[in-house]
């Protein structure tokens, strides 16, 4: 069944109050991603940034699942520290999603002459051996313009993305990221749909920081068993698909990409342990990311629940 049908269904199933809210949920987010397209693009930026900002105030409930985290992840960390990167985190969030709703309007040409790479070369010569390859990666720096950089960088791409509750708003966010010329495929079908794309040849990048409870590895992150998606790894040691990690920050109105080397996993056997101890080596690579840079990480979601 394919993406719309799926949606159209959906849609279908909802009662009379949930549609009605689901719609105002939509127009509200609508309007808003309206607003930061008609913008000039470094005014949308600072205004994305207020926003989370003031985000941060009005959600206090968020507030105190960042803490939390922060505290259980950083046990010396201060008080003014803790409220340093969370703020510092919705600022990033809301800077981001003003970035993700003028992907579409930004030509390719002007896109990738914002962005200074390090390692993507490195990936073009996996990508090149035509056996695909996985992108891992996180909910840190600016990560949803990876839907318009892969594509206008001349790859076939294709990223697994969660169904969000709201139909409506699932097939806005679904359009904006298709536009841009990457494939969505659904978490549901991700273990099929992702092994089909990588035999032929393609690019497919994970969020390897979601909380998965279905079908997830309970996996140490910082210090802490987090349930994990085991797919990278899976893919990597029983398909050999090169597997390499990838994030973008913004410094200033540029974006920095960093690209690792494949990882090597030849000493890891495709069973459980060694799906395992992949899946460990991978969050310990996020990791090694967000510390220097904490508040550029999606604190405000509870990954430990």
């Amino acid at each position: 069944m394919g993406l719309q049908q799926n949606l159209r269904l959906a849609q279908s199933s909802l009662s009379p109050s949930k549609k009605f809210r689901y719609l105002l949920e939509y127009s509200f987010v609508r309007s808003f991603i309206f607003l930061l397209q008609v913008l000039p693009l470094s005014f949308a930026r600072w205004f994305g940034g207020i926003l989370g900002c003031l985000l941060y105030l009005l959600l206090p409930s968020r507030f105190k699942i960042a803490k939390k985290n922060l505290i259980a992840s950083f046990p010396k960390i201060s008080e003014k520290e803790t409220q340093s990167i969370v703020r510092g985190c919705w600022k990033n969030l809301g800077r981001g999603l003003a970035e993700f709703a003028q992907m579409n309007q930004t030509s390719a040409p002007e896109l990738l002459s914002r962005f200074d790479e390090d390692g993507l070369d490195l990936l073009r010569q996996s990508y090149a051996q035509g056996k695909g390859v996985l992108v891992v990666t996180a909910h840190y720096g600016i990560w949803e313009i990876g839907s318009k950089f892969w594509p206008s960088s001349g790859f076939q791409m294709a990223v697994v993305a969660r169904r969000i509750k709201n139909p409506y708003v699932n097939d806005l966010i679904t359009s904006i990221r298709c536009g841009s010329g990457s494939q969505v495929i659904v978490a549901r079908d991700a273990v099929r749909e992702s092994i089909r794309w990588l035999k032929k040849g393609g690019m497919l990048a994970i969020l390897m920081d979601h909380r998965i409870s279905e079908g997830g590895l309970k996996v140490p992150f910082f210090g802490r068993d987090a349930y994990t998606t085991s797919l990278p790894a899976l893919l990597a040691l029983r398909y050999k698909v090169p597997v390499h990690m990838a994030y973008c920050i913004m410094e200033g109105d540029k974006f920095k990409l960093q690209v690792t080397p494949a990882i090597d996993f030849s000493d890891l056997e495709p069973n459980e342990q060694g799906i395992y101890n992949a899946t460990l080596r991978m969050n310990r690579g996020i990791e090694e990311w967000v510390k220097p840079r904490p508040e550029l990480w999606l604190w405000i979601h509870d990954r430990w629940k």
